[in-house]
């Protein structure tokens, strides 16, 4: 009876232990298969880290070569722009330069039409004083003044040598003559000393 009661025991306690090692292996399995999905999401996570970090650096490649073009687009403009203005202020030099040389011009023509209408005011005192009226209509009667400079010739000339606005340059020549005539100390030719004797 006690050998039926231990053996009713031990076979009890068989699948006890059966059951529990059962148990045991299913939750082995259970922590196998959580284990295997936690190695397969890492290695998931870190072939999108590495997609990220590349994607990333690539990014930062791209930024870096559109910051060099934008400072080499700056540079050339900066480089450009200064050329632009550089030029600008020798173009307005040179306008200057030229107004200011109109300005003298103009003034000399001032001066010159002034002593021209002087001139002229003295030689119809001189003409009525003489009585013209006693003169026939043929009679021609011309005004010259004496050291005066024909503008013509310097006008031919300066056609044939300048390649600039011939006007302005005859005109200047001419009055820069005209004031030098003034001067009884100039001499309009060279003079060298050959042989002991001067020769123009």
């Amino acid at each position: 009876m006690s050998t039926q009661k231990g053996s009713d025991f031990g076979g009890k306690l068989i699948n006890n232990l059966v059951y529990e090692v059962d148990i045991s292996k299913k939750q082995l399995r259970e922590l196998e298969f959580k284990f295997n999905e936690a190695i397969t999401s890492l290695n998931r996570m870190r072939e999108e880290k590495e997609k990220m970090s590349q994607s990333f650096n690539e990014e930062m490649q791209k930024m870096k070569l559109i910051f060099e073009e934008n400072q080499k687009f700056k540079s050339d403009l900066d480089e450009k722009l200064a050329k632009e203005c550089e030029r600008s202020k020798e173009e307005l030099k040179e306008k200057m330069e030229e107004m200011e040389d109109l300005e003298a011009i103009n003034k000399t023509l001032t001066i010159k039409e002034r002593m021209t209408n002087d001139e002229l005011q003295e030689a119809h005192k001189e003409l009525v004083q003489l009585d013209i009226m006693n003169l026939n209509s043929r009679t021609s009667i011309g005004i010259k003044r004496m050291g005066e400079i024909d503008q013509k010739a310097f006008l031919i000339a300066c056609n044939q040598r300048y390649a600039e606005p011939a006007d302005l340059k005859a005109a200047e020549l001419c009055s820069k003559w005209q004031e030098e005539i003034k001067n009884s100390q100039w001499q309009p030719h060279k003079i060298v000393i050959v042989a002991d004797k001067p020769e123009v």
